[in-house]
């Protein structure tokens, strides 16, 4: 396998609806609504029902944003029933197309989860990095006040896909009962809490090349990486990638991790894996071994 560039932000797994204009292999002129596999800061694999050819130009075509932007076509990167999968990455390499913003990958290693949130006042949407106080309170409030820049003021936040408009509904209405309580004990403070392995319950999943996707409820969680139980027979130092929560359908984050070593197998006959995270922003590794069509065509260097 060839050497891989330096990842340059997360990849979100998120279908999103999409329009695609520009000229096939056969020069035919086409416009068609199709859907994103992933996105990124810098492009996305996206479904395609016709043939195009690497190196050529397309349009794409996000309504949400109604914003559209130029894009060259990476390569082929498999198929599935609905299309032939291509990478694109963006002709304007400043374009947001998706209007989210993706922190440097730098302080990915400050993250115990990745989770992609929306500020409730103005819609700003962040790829956030979750550090031990804020995944706790993440995981019992679904939501986390932090400073939104557009805003300047902190806010709420909470996830755009998973959440719907009830379930917001009846997040509202509970901050403005809090709003209206008298103020309870001062919260603890970052300096105050003991930094270390997170016992939570909270759902993840482990992706393997063979073995495919695997949803787990780790025994702990750190900065680190995590550790997981599996009927499956993970070989020590293998690569997977992980998504920190996880939610079916959702906008899920995959970050590559090494099964570090088996440290036991419990009466149940599951085993216990030890996950490193791997830091991507110092250098891809080659010997990443993923299925091909979630290779990281998406952010190779140009």
């Amino acid at each position: 396998m060839g050497t891989r560039g330096t990842r340059r932000s997360d990849r979100i797994y998120l279908r999103l609806p999409i329009q695609v204009t520009g000229t096939d292999c056969n020069n035919f002129a086409f416009a068609d609504r199709t859907e994103t596999l992933v996105i990124s800061a810098h492009g996305a694999l996206i479904l395609l029902k016709r043939a195009v050819v690497p190196e050529q130009e397309l349009t794409l075509r996000f309504p949400a944003t109604r914003r559209e932007a130029g894009v060259r076509v990476v390569g082929q990167i498999g198929e599935m029933e609905e299309g032939i999968c291509y990478g694109v990455e963006f002709l304007d390499p400043e374009i947001n197309l998706w209007e989210i913003e993706f922190p440097p990958l730098a302080k990915s290693e400050e993250a115990v989860a990745r989770v992609l949130l929306e500020c409730e006042r103005c819609h700003l949407r962040e790829v956030v990095y979750l550090n031990e106080l804020e995944v706790e309170v993440f995981q019992v409030n679904r939501r986390i006040s932090r400073t939104c820049k557009r805003c300047s003021e902190a806010s709420n936040w909470w996830e755009p896909v998973a959440l719907g408009a009830e379930e917001k509904e009846e997040i509202a209405d509970q901050l403005e009962a809090e709003a209206a309580a008298p103020p309870g004990p001062p919260p603890r403070t970052m300096n105050e809490r003991r930094y270390g392995r997170l016992e939570l319950k909270m759902v993840a999943c482990i992706r393997h090349p063979q073995f495919g996707d695997e949803v787990v409820i780790p025994e702990n969680l750190s900065r680190g990486g995590l550790c997981i139980k599996s009927r499956k027979l993970y070989s020590d130092g293998g690569i997977i990638e992980v998504a920190v929560p996880y939610s079916e359908g959702g906008a899920n984050i995959f970050a590559p991790a090494k099964v570090v070593r088996r440290m036991r197998t419990d009466e149940q006959g599951f085993h216990v894996y030890g996950v490193e995270y791997i830091a991507v922003h110092k250098g891809w590794p080659d010997d990443l071994n993923v299925p091909d069509y979630r290779r990281d065509i998406l952010d190779r260097e140009t």
